[in-house]
This record gives C-alpha cells, sequence and structure tokens, in this order.
C-alpha cells in the first residue's frame, strides 16, 4: 500500500491532466464515489483554479462533512514549519502546581452551536480554574459551565477569534484563556501546560498536522469540508491575488492561548476578526494566513509549541476527538423506566469469575456504581447472557470472549443498550457491532475506536484502582522500588535486581488482597513496561496505584498514556527500554531521593491522584450513560 501511495503521489505531480482526464471518465460510472470527487475538485483547483473547482467542493458539501478517504489524503503536502513565528521555551523553573490566584485569572472555553456539544466530565482539575462551554444546545457535564445562549454573530469562529468580547459577561476578570476546538478533549496535565509553557506567552498555537501553507490549509479544509466550500475557495483566491507566499508554514487554531486582557492582543484579535468577515464561513486558519501577510507579524509574541511534544490533534495535552462520532441515535428505555430506577446489568463469564479481569472490571465496579448512585441505578451482576433482558449491560470482555457472536447481537436486541468492556484487546469489526458504545480504559483507545468504528461510539470511563490499596503515607527511611503485575510484562536489567522487587500479582499464591496491602510498603514503582502493537490503550493503572500509595514511579518516555498525566517534565522517566538507559533511570532517582526532583515527582503524583479518584471514574462512568441514553 505504501509502494502504491508512492506512485499515485508521483503521477498526481507529473501528469495531473492525464489523471484528472481519467477520474472524470470514472465519475461517469460512479458519480457518487466520494474518493473520486475530491481527488477531481482538488486537481480541478490545482489546474484551473479556485473557482473553477468551487462547484465541485460544493456537491462534496451536500454530501458528507468530515470524512476524507485515503487517497484525497496522499495529495495534501507535508506540514512545515510556521516562519515567523519562534518555538515556545518552556520554563523550568516553575511552579509545580497551578497557584489558584493565577488560575482564577484563566478561562478555558469552548463554543459549539448548532450540535450537542460533547465534553468529558472534569475532576482533579486546577483548583480555581474555570471551564465554560457557550452553546445553544443545553447539556450538564461536571466541572463544565453551560452557559446555553444563542449563536453570537459569526457563530464558533467568532468565539474562537474573539474570546475578549466573548467572555466580558461570562469572565470579566480572566486576563488569559485557553479556547479549544469541541472536537478538542483537555487529556493532559494542565498544571504543567499553564505553567511551563504558556504563561511567558500573549499567544500559543500548535502548527497545523497536515498544511504547510495558506494553499495547503484551504485543500484540507474543502476535503474534510468542515467550513463553507464557497468561502473557503473564496479566502484561497483571496490568498492568490494578494500573492501571499507558498511554503511559509501554517497554524493549527484548535487550540490558542491568548493574554486576551492585553490592549495589543485584543486589537490585532479585531483585525483577524474583520479579516475573517470578508468571506464569512471560512476557515479561521485561513483568516490568519492572510492577516500576518497584510501586517507583516504580530505587534506581541506569538509561539508553537514544539513537535516533540506531539501534533496539533494528538499531543500530551489535548485529542482530538470528532463530536460527530459522539452523536448517538441511542436506543431509549421504555416509558416505564422513566419513573424508576435505571437497571443496570454487569455480565460476566463463568469460565473467567475468578480472573482479574472479573474481580476489577466486573465485581469492584459494579459495586462501585451501586455506591455512588444508589437512588439513580439498580445494578446486578450476573454471567448468564439469557437471563438478561431490559437492562444497560456492561459486557465485560470474559463474557464477550466466551459468548457467540450472534449471542451479543441478541443481547444488544433485548436490552435498553450494551456497552462493551473489551479493555486492551484488538477488537474486530463484527464484534464491535454487537454493541451500542464501548467502555475504554484511555483517550487514546477511545480516539481510535471512535476513528475505526464512528458507528459505535466509545467512552473514556478512567481504570479504577483497587479498593484494597489504601491511600497512605510511603516509607521515607529510604528508596524502596517495587513492581506490580505480570513478571513477562516489564523489563528489569541484572544490575537492579537487588534494588528493584518483582511482585507477580497472577501468583495464585498471592491473592490481590494480599499485593494491594504491599503496594503501600514501597515509596518507587517500577511501571516500565515492554511494548506491543497496542500499547497506547493500555491504561495507566500502576501509576495510579503509585499515587494513590503517595509513591514516585519510574516509566519510560515514550509510554503515551503516562505522559498524559505526567507532564513532559516529570524528571523521573526513562529514555528507553535500554538496560543502560533503566539502569541510568532507577540510579536518578536514587539520586534525588528526598530532594528538590524527588519532591517535584510527589507534587505530579498527587496530581495523578486527582485525576483518577474514584469520584472522577463514577463522573465519567455516569457522563458515557447519560450520552448513551440521551
Amino acid at each position: 500500500m505504501h509502494i502504491m501511495g508512492e506512485w499515485f503521489v508521483r503521477f498526481a505531480d507529473r501528469r495531473p491532466r492525464a489523471l484528472l482526464a481519467t477520474l472524470v471518465s470514472l465519475r461517469i460510472v460512479a458519480p457518487r464515489q466520494l474518493a473520486l470527487a475530491q481527488m477531481q475538485a482538488v486537481l480541478t483547483a490545482r489546474l484551473y483554479g479556485w473557482k473553477a473547482a468551487t462547484p465541485l467542493f460544493l456537491r462534496i458539501e451536500s454530501w458528507r462533512r468530515n470524512e476524507v478517504t485515503a487517497l484525497p489524503q496522499l495529495l495534501l503536502a507535508a506540514a512545515r514549519p510556521a516562519k515567523g513565528l519562534g518555538v515556545c521555551v518552556p520554563q523550568d523553573d516553575r511552579p509545580l502546581d497551578l497557584p489558584a490566584e493565577l488560575a482564577s485569572k484563566i478561562v478555558v472555553y469552548t463554543a459549539c452551536f448548532g450540535r450537542r456539544p460533547y465534553l468529558l466530565p472534569l475532576a482533579g482539575q486546577p483548583k480555581g480554574l474555570r471551564f465554560l462551554c457557550f452553546t445553544d444546545t443545553p447539556v450538564s457535564v461536571p466541572g463544565w459551565e453551560v452557559i446555553v445562549t444563542p449563536p453570537p454573530s459569526g457563530g464558533e469562529a467568532f468565539a474562537k477569534i474573539c474570546p475578549h468580547r466573548l467572555l466580558t459577561e461570562a469572565a470579566p476578570d480572566a486576563e488569559w484563556s485557553l479556547f479549544l476546538d469541541p472536537c478538542r478533549i483537555p487529556a493532559g496535565n494542565l498544571h504543567t501546560l499553564v505553567t511551563r509553557w504558556l504563561t511567558h506567552y500573549d499567544m500559543v498555537v500548535w502548527r497545523h498536522s497536515r498544511a504547510g501553507d495558506w494553499h495547503d490549509l484551504a485543500e484540507y479544509a474543502l476535503l474534510r469540508a468542515t467550513h463553507s466550500a464557497a468561502a473557503v475557495t473564496a479566502q484561497a483566491e483571496a490568498c492568490r491575488t494578494a500573492s501571499i507566499p507558498r511554503h511559509q508554514g501554517a497554524i493549527d487554531t484548535g487550540m490558542i492561548w491568548r493574554r486576551h486582557g492585553d490592549p495589543a492582543v485584543q486589537a490585532q484579535m479585531e483585525a483577524w476578526w474583520e479579516s475573517h468577515e470578508k468571506e464569512p464561513g471560512g476557515d479561521p486558519a485561513l483568516s490568519w494566513c492572510r492577516l500576518t501577510h497584510e501586517l507583516g507579524g504580530m505587534a506581541f509574541r506569538v509561539a508553537l509549541m514544539p513537535s516533540v511534544l506531539g501534533s496539533a490533534e494528538k499531543n500530551i495535552f489535548f485529542a482530538r476527538n470528532d463530536p460527530q462520532l459522539c452523536a448517538l441515535k441511542p436506543r431509549l428505555p421504555a416509558p416505564a423506566l422513566l419513573t424508576r430506577k435505571l437497571p443496570i446489568t454487569f455480565l460476566f463469564a463463568e469460565e473467567r469469575s475468578q480472573s482479574g479481569i472479573t474481580l476489577m472490571r466486573a465485581r469492584q465496579l459494579s459495586q462501585m456504581v451501586a455506591e455512588a448512585y444508589p437512588d439513580r441505578y439498580d445494578v446486578t451482576l450476573r454471567s448468564d447472557i439469557q437471563g438478561v433482558r431490559d437492562q444497560v449491560v456492561i459486557v465485560n470482555r470474559g463474557a464477550i470472549e466466551f459468548n457467540k457472536r450472534a449471542h451479543l447481537h441478541e443481547l444488544r436486541d433485548r436490552n435498553i443498550a450494551s456497552i462493551s468492556d473489551f479493555l486492551d484487546v484488538p477488537i474486530k469489526a463484527k464484534t464491535a457491532a454487537a454493541f451500542d458504545a464501548h467502555m475504554t480504559l484511555c483517550l487514546p483507545q477511545a480516539v481510535e475506536l471512535n476513528r475505526l468504528y464512528p458507528s459505535t461510539p466509545s467512552f473514556h470511563v478512567t481504570h479504577h484502582v483497587n479498593p484494597d490499596v489504601p491511600e497512605c503515607v510511603p516509607p521515607s527511611d529510604r528508596l524502596r522500588t517495587g513492581y506490580f503485575g505480570r513478571l513477562g510484562n516489564t523489563s528489569r536489567p541484572e544490575t537492579l535486581e537487588e534494588m528493584i522487587e518483582l511482585v507477580n500479582v497472577v501468583d495464585s499464591s498471592f491473592t490481590a488482597e494480599n499485593w494491594a496491602r504491599q503496594a503501600p510498603l514501597y515509596n518507587c514503582h517500577w511501571i516500565v513496561r515492554q511494548k506491543d502493537d497496542l500499547q497506547d490503550w493500555k491504561p495507566f493503572l500502576k501509576g495510579f496505584v503509585a499515587a494513590r500509595c503517595g509513591a514516585v514511579v519510574i516509566v519510560t518516555r515514550d509510554d503515551m498514556n503516562a505522559i498524559h498525566y505526567l507532564g513532559d517534565d516529570y524528571p523521573f522517566y526513562a529514555d528507553s527500554l535500554a538496560p543502560e538507559d533503566l539502569e541510568w533511570a532507577w540510579a536518578r532517582v536514587a539520586s534525588q531521593f528526598g530532594g528538590k526532583e524527588w519532591r517535584k515527582a510527589q507534587a505530579i503524583m498527587r496530581q495523578v491522584q486527582a485525576r483518577s479518584s474514584r469520584g472522577q471514574v463514577m463522573l465519567e462512568f455516569k457522563a458515557m450513560l447519560d450520552e448513551v441514553l440521551s
């Protein structure tokens, strides 16, 4: 496929007219084939101009939005650095926790009009930090202040460009704001983001993941049909007429940090809005390109987040999760159920009744839900699939493995809703279709499943910590390092055998209760994991356990879920699984025991504990059900 893609790109570059003629002929046979229509529109714009291609893009826009097939994507150029913008420089000497006084002057906000916003419930976030959602569709999500309002003139683009006007009444004392597109999920450590990267700049953005200049931005926006095709082609034509240079880079406007209370920033945002209003409904990123060309730059400091932290759409602080993928058409409960508690059944497999997946994901989780919402849910636990009827069913991985696919389809059809709990195993398309939704262990897994199976939405519910693990103060006499898990899942150099104790939690002689009580005996948890194809789907559960115990962790830097919680400047990462890197990571912890870096790691782990609390897990579980049954 890679070789075929390279051939296609070369053919499109060298013989675009021949390829266009072929596409025109093929479309006579398949007039509504999306990939053919998208490629024809792009090549027409390149060969004959934006005006000539406008009718083709308008037709694509009328079919569907936000879907780009594989071959048209190959026509898009690779991203390039945005010239004229410096890379954001991190602050190493920073407050470890976002000061409450500073947080009270910052607003994180989004705006979503004409559709239901999908918001993750928030807990354990910096004290004093406000999260606002401006929308015309009433929703209630813990942690968010939802401001129901008619769309302003200019809609979501106005909200994005003009925080100094949008926030006048809702947050009059705010000096800084962090705008997020409705499809951007706050996934990472906001203490780190704000104090280390943002507050010393007037404006911070990410470089665009798919576009290298205004021309590429226009093609990308038109293929995804996220903005008015007529407006975007008009913007592109205006950029061409203004002779804006190519290959100057492009920014992503899905996340924008601004000191919007500063008069200089306000003036430039007004100029940006004035530029955008010339083609209403267009892409704000294109308006920005035009503005910066006309002005020759900004009158204040604008910085780009470095690429090492990830792309604009998938980085250590945010993830892109398209809200269209969460717009459900749920099976509603029977009218009688509206007047009594919602019945929920956790379905497990008798063949796995003594396994860890049944203990934690069925027995413990069901008990937690029952205790958290006694007046809302009627919770049962059972293993006989044929007897489950008229319930919201949480189907444990064991039940999925030990029941036929046909029986899983029947289960869905005779119940209110059927939600899978696959954990971190691969999911086949035919099996995914047997459920109304998926409950996932981590955000990367939820985002990826939404991409793979958009008709079966996925929701992140943080993996809970075994209730037998006590909250405690760890030993402080010396460094005590332990690993808890399957021994084959970790890597420990021979030179560290005397320094790191391995506790095999699947040892038949070592019960879950025993290891849970032993975990607090260590002040450093070795959570290094051997890599596999589903690495990003593994929850940060060992990190949550360590946080409950007040311990620090040693983990590899390429663990995406770890870096979401720990941030990029956590002091005790191992650079790789190489023995010398693992040795050095442990040696660094040993040398810093009780010192400044040790206290920094402890502070970050307290933030992890706040974000992985039992309350957070329950909020996310309820939010999932509310969305499925809304």
